[in-house]
């Protein structure tokens, strides 16, 4: 797993809990992503360890932090934070070994609240999608809004 600078330049998440290795495309209102899934990754040891799935909430989570990602691209002040999961629908699993594509778009922005959709898929095939709302903390902790 290699991850990109650019990744590590505008969020504040690390590793065992960065779940965004690349930015692959990007423009003012989208962004794309990618991240492999190892297949010796912690915590397949204990969801479901006889036939290891991907939980819902990592998705969830590499679809928010690809959501910050474009937040961040954006120029926008303080750190992207989930304010708020508006919808979550899961298709298909995501396994070890697995490359998670991510693509996020923005809707809307209201006041200091951004509106997201996420769709995350592998091999071409939509396995999550979710809206949600972010909103800016600066690094002392305080909204920005």
């Amino acid at each position: 797993m290699v991850i990109d600078r650019e990744v590590l330049a505008r969020i504040p998440q690390r590793p065992p809990f960065l779940w965004v290795d690349r930015i692959t495309g990007e423009d003012q209102d989208s962004l794309t992503a990618e991240v492999e899934i190892a297949r010796d990754l912690y915590l397949f040891a204990g969801h479901f360890p006889k036939r290891p799935v991907l939980p819902g909430v990592i998705i969830t989570e590499s679809l928010v932090q690809a959501g910050a990602l474009l937040l961040a691209g954006r120029g926008e002040r303080g750190e992207p934070v989930l304010a708020r999961i508006r919808s979550a629908r899961f298709r298909r699993e995501v396994l070890p070994g697995d490359l998670l594509c991510l693509a996020v778009r923005l809707l809307a922005v209201d006041g200091g609240f951004f509106t997201i959709i996420g769709r995350a898929e592998v091999a071409g095939k939509r396995v999550a999608n979710c809206e949600f709302v972010c909103t800016m903390r600066r690094p002392n902790g305080d909204d920005v809004r």
